[in-house]
């Protein structure tokens, strides 16, 4: 028998909890394995469905406004500029959104690290600002960007 309170409860919950997320800055990689565990956990072919939508909306989302190529001139400006501050945090919010996250841990773009060790975010920026960027890094296959 259809539930509705039930079914628009899970609605709103797969919902908020799906904003929650994104207002973290958590990966859509990382939402979409939450809203799968729910949806296997109810056992509920109606959670199935709104997970199926709310995947669907996260897709829709992550065309728009993620998957928005990101300026990389300023890998080669001066590291002491505002730019290049101002984009080194854009390319960590990036990182966060869309890099595979191991142990809290992403890879690290500095040019002592070369993408081959990883590092917690909060080092990443510190290498990046006072070390350099990565010149020759400027498809971020490693941070989550996929090549068309």
């Amino acid at each position: 028998m259809f539930d509705l309170r039930h079914f628009m409860f899970s609605v709103i919950f797969m919902f908020i909890m799906t904003c929650w997320y994104l207002v973290r800055g958590c990966s859509i990689p990382d939402i979409l394995c939450f809203l799968l565990c729910v949806g296997i956990e109810s056992g509920d072919v109606r959670s199935r469905t709104i997970l199926g939508f709310i995947c669907t909306l996260l897709n829709v989302y992550e065309f728009f406004f993620i998957n928005v190529v990101m300026d990389r001139s300023w890998i080669t400006t001066s590291r002491i500029s505002d730019e290049y501050e101002n984009s080194v945090e854009e390319f960590i919010q990036f990182a966060k959104r869309n890099g595979v996250r191991v142990n809290n841990k992403y890879y690290c773009p500095c040019v002592n690290c070369v993408n081959v060790i990883r590092q917690d975010i909060e080092l990443i920026r510190e290498h990046i600002l006072c070390d350099g960027f990565l010149k020759s890094y400027t498809i971020w296959t490693w941070h989550g960007e996929v090549l068309e």
